[in-house]
């Protein structure tokens, strides 16, 4: 093998290295938001799945068994919390208590990765491309036996015609993705 054999290999193994480790960071930036979609869209169905079994909440007295959720707000975008609807009325109440007993608020879930929650929106009519209706915040809670999602929201108070809500969500890097929650308690993510 000569020199100038050896200093073509090592050019070609140096520009495949570059590639990868160019791509690297594209393809974990992919795999972050996708990750992040699919565990709020997890947390949501397991607040279905709670409330249609009937689990009781920490610190729960009263013999009814209270609705679960999930709660979005535009202004902490890295942050969202699953939380027992202790009085059932479709918010969450007292996030400064949270993980104590007798608490609404069960756990307050940090984004770790730069992603972070872009915009909440409802729609009233199904189908909409984009977001119809930007909101500051939003509950989907479920309340047993069915398992239809109520969504609430201070921003638009008495609005009974909401279709369907959307959680856009999106990666330092721009990589955008929508979990959408339909009033029949289908979840998806696009």
């Amino acid at each position: 093998m000569t020199f100038i054999e050896l200093v073509v290999v090592i050019g070609i193994f140096a520009t495949i290295a570059g590639v990868v480790l160019f791509n690297f960071t594209g393809f974990s930036t992919n795999i972050s938001v996708d990750n992040l979609a699919q565990d709020i869209a997890l947390r949501i169905k397991n607040a279905q799945t709670e409330s249609i079994s009937g689990k009781f909440a920490p610190g729960f007295t009263t013999p009814l068994v209270p609705s679960y959720g999930v709660h979005f707000d535009s202004t902490t975008p890295s942050m969202f919390t699953y939380f027992a609807d202790l009085d059932n009325d479709g918010l969450l109440t007292g996030v400064s208590a949270c993980g104590t007993p007798g608490a609404e608020c069960l756990e307050q879930i940090s984004i770790q990765s730069g992603d972070r929650i872009q915009a909440l929106c409802v729609n009233e009519q199904s189908g909409f491309p984009n977001c119809g209706i930007p909101i500051n915040d939003v509950s989907v809670t479920f309340k047993r036996p069915f398992p239809d999602a109520i969504v609430s929201t201070l921003s638009l108070p008495n609005r009974t015609s909401i279709s369907d809500v959307q959680i856009k969500i999106v990666s330092a890097k721009g990589k955008e993705k929508i979990i959408t929650v339909w009033p029949t308690g289908q979840i998806s993510v696009q």
